[in-house]
């Protein structure tokens, strides 16, 4: 029986935009763009979305995505495709839009996968595999609401999703320090400005809390920090760089239509890849009165918890599906991660991951099976 093709989907930032504007495509967000970004600051007129989020802000701006980037993805699509006696596509994304445009994208490119597939393929059952790696989860799932064939996923893998998104979104948002921007708090604008931002931001209880310890709604802007809302959330915004109740709202009408992948597929056929390093990622801010504003997130002092520096291990786990926990300390071994970078963006380059995926996606189940030497059987749960 031939192997399912897979499509490889990536996390935030993880495609190569380009401007197809120009006669000759020109590079807006890429590996060299994320140099440029860190000595000169981002071009926000060749990335900033209009007042919807619907469209290039510039008239002479059309983005599209080109490729997946090499550092986080290239060694897994190439581990995938060397082991497997069917295809291994990527699917880049735009992934400054909305996880609902990014679904139908993506319900359209598994309709070409299947066509080229059934008619070249004797023998091939129908299905397709997914790997999908942090904000690809969710455009996974925003896959499954536009109702694909009955029969057409296989097996998926979902490598540290935000299912129940990230606080990292929120400190991107107000003052773009989070491990999700690499750092650059020069992006924070931006950040305010995307619709899939809103769409990682934190769905889990007590993400933020006020001084008397009651919860923070991060959906009503009024539990926004004042600088980053129109004239304190009092007035209309003029350069779709503020957080915005219309954003705020759409993201969570998006959050809610989501699909459970158990909807369609056994929960047997699911895998969740996690990272988990104690008191890594942030889990609980406080928001203080800080004069002159009545509302101050204290990012400096929030509490954190387990997870991979960007998503709690709570996040992202799934209900009665298998996981498998990984450390930052596995990809010392190899030397693979930069300790200025964040081990949430690069565990798709560590060869258990590899091993793991291919594994799973060969129809092996449990420890015993999944698991490379060297990782302990309590890995496995």
């Amino acid at each position: 029986m031939p192997n399912n093709p897979v499509i490889v989907i990536p996390g935030f930032i993880g495609s190569t935009l380009e401007n197809y504007y120009a006669v000759e495509p020109q590079t807006t967000w890429g590996a060299w763009k994320l140099l440029e970004t860190g000595l000169a600051g981002p071009d926000f007129r060749a990335l900033a979305l209009d007042a919807d989020g619907k469209t290039d802000a510039a008239l002479d701006v059309v983005n599209r995505a080109s490729s997946l980037l090499a550092g986080p993805y290239s060694k897994l699509v190439l581990a995938l495709r060397a082991r497997r006696s069917a295809p291994v596509y990527v699917f880049p994304y735009d992934w400054r839009y909305s996880t609902a445009v990014s679904g139908r994208l993506l319900a359209a490119f598994v309709a070409r996968v299947r066509d080229k597939m059934a008619a070249a393929q004797t023998g091939w059952r129908g299905k397709v595999d997914f790997v999908a790696h942090s904000l690809g989860g969710l455009v996974f799932r925003a896959f499954l609401g536009n109702s694909p064939a009955p029969g057409t996923v296989g097996q998926v893998v979902f490598i540290t999703v935000p299912h129940l998104g990230s606080l990292d979104a929120a400190e991107a948002m107000i003052r773009g320090r989070s491990t999700l921007l690499d750092g650059r708090k020069e992006l924070r604008k931006l950040a305010r400005n995307l619709p899939s931002m809103y769409e990682i931001l934190p769905t889990f209880g007590n993400a933020a809390q006020d001084e008397s310890g009651a919860t923070l709604d991060l959906f009503r802007l009024e539990s926004w920090q004042e600088n980053v809302t129109a004239n304190g959330g009092a007035g209309p915004e003029e350069h779709g760089f503020d957080v915005s109740q219309t954003r705020l709202d759409a993201a969570s009408q998006q959050l809610a239509a989501l699909r459970p992948a158990t909807d369609v597929v056994e929960a047997r056929d699911i895998l969740t890849i996690y990272g988990e390093d104690p008191q890594t990622t942030l889990a609980r801010v406080q928001v203080r009165a800080a004069p002159p504003y009545e509302r101050w997130f204290d990012f400096e002092n929030a509490q954190k918890g387990d997870g991979d520096g960007v998503v709690l291990t709570k996040s992202a786990l799934l209900p009665g599906v298998s996981s498998i926990r990984l450390s930052q300390r596995d990809a010392s071994i190899f030397g693979e991660l930069d300790a200025r970078l964040s081990f949430h963006g690069f565990v798709c380059t560590l060869d258990e991951t590899q091993t793991i995926v291919n594994r799973f996606l060969d129809g092996q189940r449990g420890a015993a099976s999944l698991l490379p030497l060297g990782l302990p059987r309590s890995r496995y749960s």
